[in-house]
């Protein structure tokens, strides 16, 4: 139980201090979370950005592709 614990934290914090954006979502492309360096570049916090689609933030030329 411990080690779980331990290693739960230490997912948390790769995910959370990773230099690049990491996003989950889920199966309809909805973002579940996302870290901090995610949050400065799309400009939503998580609060806003869960049940977001991706699509949401690619330009209309992109979207139309996914």
């Amino acid at each position: 139980m411990v080690e779980r614990t331990r290693a739960e934290a230490r997912y948390r914090d790769l995910f959370e201090n990773a230099t690049d954006a990491v996003f989950t979502t889920d199966i309809n492309g909805r973002f579940t979370a996302m870290n901090r360096k995610a949050q400065q570049i799309t400009g939503y916090t998580v609060d806003e950005a869960v049940g977001v689609t991706v699509r949401t933030l690619l330009p209309d030329s992109a979207a139309g592709n996914m």
